[in-house]
């Protein structure tokens, strides 16, 4: 039987930003530690035995709670400085937009839960338990895939750093892979290749720089449409739930 995987290759860009309460603009920096750990890690080939290294989510509580420590890391802070001026920096999000001084202020004082993603990622798990896949925890075939979703082993991959990620992150890669799912399920099993559903396809500079990556290059000839698909939704939560509860029964 051929195998076909189908990957997902975004993953947030940790971007060091400051903002003066005196000025309303941050400096933009790149996050140089997190640069080169992601330099060596792309060198890194993950080895033959890199399945044997997979744990099985299992406990979603667990899960979440991990998730809720990572989410931390986006949050503003603020540095008082010897003068008495005050400095706000943050993690910036790949083309997410420069935050002014307010909305700094704002993510302090109110940070965001993602409440309704917690909640998608748990039935998500919960309904692909159902259908009999399991989701794991480790390395996938290529450094460059965050996620994966392997029809012919009936079983989804995302990698570490999803879940180091928090919680936006490790939904919108889950949430990719289990439309991805939900195509093969179209196809007619579980166990086929997906096809598209013929669901409305976004373009934007973030989705089109994710299916213009070279691991898509080497699949059939669907899977850009198949890839824009599951990227245009994997964001919305409770999505990929329902297209599982629509084309997997």
């Amino acid at each position: 039987m051929k195998s076909f995987i189908f990957v997902a290759t975004f993953l947030s860009l940790l971007v060091s930003s400051c903002n003066k309460e005196a000025a309303n603009f941050p400096t933009r920096k790149t996050d140089e530690s997190a640069r080169r750990k992601n330099v060596h890690s792309k060198r890194r080939s993950p080895g033959s035995n890199h399945v044997h290294d997979l744990k099985e989510i299992t406990n979603v509580s667990a899960l979440i709670n991990r998730l809720v420590s990572a989410d931390k890391r986006w949050r503003p802070k603020v540095i008082t400085i010897a003068d008495g001026s005050k400095r706000y920096t943050y993690q910036k999000r790949l083309h997410e937009g420069t935050l002014t001084l307010e909305e700094l202020k704002q993510r302090i004082k109110n940070p965001s839960k993602f409440q309704a993603e917690k909640t998608a990622i748990a039935q998500l798990i919960k309904k692909l338990r159902s259908l009999g896949i399991p989701i794991f925890i480790g390395e996938t075939h290529s450094v460059q895939a965050v996620g994966t979703w392997n029809p012919s082993s009936n079983r989804i991959i995302l990698r570490q750093v999803l879940v180091d990620n928090g919680t936006l992150d490790f939904h919108e890669a889950l949430s990719h892979e289990a439309i991805h799912v939900a195509q093969s399920c179209a196809s007619g099993s579980i166990n086929n290749k997906p096809r598209p559903l013929g669901l409305p396809l976004k373009y934007s500079v973030s989705i089109d720089e994710k299916v213009a990556h070279p691991l898509y290059a080497i699949n059939f000839k669907d899977n850009l449409q198949i890839e824009r698909e599951a990227y245009s939704h994997s964001r919305e939560p409770g999505k990929a739930r329902k297209l599982l509860d629509h084309y997997c029964n």
